[in-house]
């Protein structure tokens, strides 16, 4: 299968072989591969993850009514005079 034009919304993981590896990952923090912008962060568990997923869950922003031709790009253009945006995805693009 030709995975070249598949979809990336899933998360991976990375085990290193060193801690300076890892925080230099971390240090860089965003990343591009086939056009689509990914962010790396700490691996967290138990009480760290619950809590970050409520940080993040207060920062979306929900949009509706998206003309089909909209793509990932133009939803980051269009709202980044608003500030950084960490990740701008049409949902069913």
């Amino acid at each position: 299968m030709n995975n070249k034009y598949k979809k990336f919304d899933g998360t991976g993981v990375i085990t290193l072989s060193d801690d300076s590896e890892r925080k230099a990952i971390l240090s860089k923090g965003k990343f591009s591969l086939q056009n689509r912008m990914f962010h790396a962060k700490p691996f967290l568990k138990g009480e760290e993850l619950e809590e970050f997923k409520k940080n993040v869950f207060q920062r979306r922003v929900f949009v509706n009514y998206i003309p089909q031709y909209i793509t990932n790009g133009d939803l980051r253009i269009k709202f980044q005079k608003f500030g950084d945006i960490e990740d701008a995805y049409v949902i069913g693009e």
